[in-house]
């Protein structure tokens, strides 16, 4: 089933059923006394036999489910829709203790890439002197794949590994065999190739595509090497150096991802940086944007499995209501300005429609003179990583703007850069 185009200057407001749909449950307006249910999507199933994502949150949603032989077997690819619980190991894969490898606030043990014992231990890094006001409530989502260190796939990825140092020595570069085999790993396949060619070759695998590449295309690349927890650090460390702060890139990282992986964010970033996240960011924001920020790294939101309250919810639309002088919507937030009023808006959109406002988010970064090219290729290596919900987001793009994101895509970009972006969103 695929999305008619929207309609004409008289497409309804964002949030709101567009007309000829049929009312969907949950979409633009909630029933009273109870916020939409988590995870619901406005979005019909993709042809591709996907079903709409299970949560509204990145840590959420079941993605990376490999095929069903071991990760190396050279079956056809294939991803049969999701089944497991977030957080738990996919199809195929043998059964794992939580953080088998990786408890936070220890090394892994063998540190992806080195001997045993290259990496001193890390010191727990200090509590934030920031707490959200409630207590946790539900049972905690464990991290997406890809967030606990030295976790990796089963399997043999050496025909990866030697596809991809055929590719890169010598003269000259096979762009399109660098495209073929990194566009389309999970997190934990990911994680198995690097650790494979790293240890087969002595040379770290990001490292040498960013000798080999250039460009958008090799930000691209090495971004999908590093796999989403090194790449989210990378960029949070990015956002707060030098400088100014880079706001937008903050809010992607910080503002968008679940508990655990909040935490492992904070640790990884502890791990590299030698210093809290937190102490990072209170240093390069202030007053009000500084507090909301540091209640949202103390990842102690409610779980998805936290029972709704009607009393307490509607204690809390009074306040905001209050609050806001009664300006309260996803484009409304006119009691705020500048970088709160972003933040505001994402954290809002996301809790809407996070498949909606992620397709806004690839727009913004390609609209007016000039494509925002960081932007695009972090947002598309970010969404990619789960193909359940890069699915919902192409419907959610071409339900808003009456195109599809490929061809907006192609419009923007070139070269290899253009063709790794379209491998990307496959």
């Amino acid at each position: 089933m695929s999305y008619p185009p929207p309609q004409g200057p008289g497409y309804p407001p964002y949030g709101a059923p567009p007309q000829g749909y049929p009312q969907q449950s949950g979409y633009g307006q909630p029933p009273p006394h109870q916020y939409p249910p988590q995870g619901h999507s406005p979005y019909p199933q993709q042809p591709s036999g996907y079903p709409p994502p299970a949560s509204a949150l990145y840590g959420a949603p079941q993605y990376g489910v490999p095929p069903p032989a071991p990760y190396g077997s050279h079956q056809p690819q294939q991803y049969p829709p999701p089944g497991a619980p977030y957080g738990a190991a996919p199809a195929g894969y043998p059964p794992q203790p939580p953080h088998a490898q990786a408890t936070y606030g220890q090394p892994p043990h063998q540190p992806y890439g080195a001997s045993p014992g290259q990496y001193p231990p890390p010191q727990q890094p200090p509590q934030s002197q920031y707490h959200a006001g409630a207590p946790h409530h539900g049972h905690p989502t464990p991290p997406s794949p890809g967030y606990v260190m030295g976790q990796t796939a089963p399997g043999d990825a050496t025909r990866e590994a030697e596809v991809l140092y055929k590719a890169m020595k010598g003269f000259g570069t096979d762009e399109a065999a660098l495209i073929r085999v990194l566009s389309k790993p999970d997190p934990l396949q990911m994680a198995l190739i690097r650790r494979t060619f790293d240890h087969r070759y002595g040379k770290r695998l990001d490292a040498w595509v960013e000798s080999e590449t250039s460009g958008y295309f090799k930000d691209g690349l090495v971004a999908l090497v590093r796999g989403p927890l090194e790449q989210d650090v990378h960029n949070v460390t990015r956002a707060l150096d030098g400088l100014g702060t880079k706001e937008t890139l903050l809010n992607d990282v910080v503002l968008s991802r679940s508990n655990a992986d909040l935490n492992a964010i904070k640790q990884e970033f502890y791990r590299v940086k030698r210093r809290p996240l937190e102490d990072a960011v209170r240093k390069d924001l202030s007053m009000k944007t500084e507090r909301m920020f540091a209640m949202v790294m103390a990842a102690q939101r409610a779980e998805e499995s936290a029972p709704v309250i009607s009393q307490q919810t509607d204690q809390d639309v009074t306040a905001l209501h209050r609050a806001t002088e009664g300006q309260v919507g996803a484009d409304q937030l006119t009691e705020f300005s500048g970088h709160m009023e972003d933040a505001l808006l994402m954290i809002v959109r996301g809790g809407m429609d996070r498949a909606m406002r992620d397709a806004m988010l690839l727009e913004e970064a390609m609209k007016g003179a000039g494509t925002k090219d960081d932007l695009l290729v972090n947002r598309i290596v970010r969404y990619h990583w789960d193909r359940n919900h890069m699915n919902q987001v192409k419907g959610a793009y071409r339900h808003r703007y009456g195109k599809e994101l490929a061809s907006r895509i192609r419009g923007e970009t070139r070269g290899d850069y253009e063709k790794l972006m379209l491998a990307c969103i496959e």
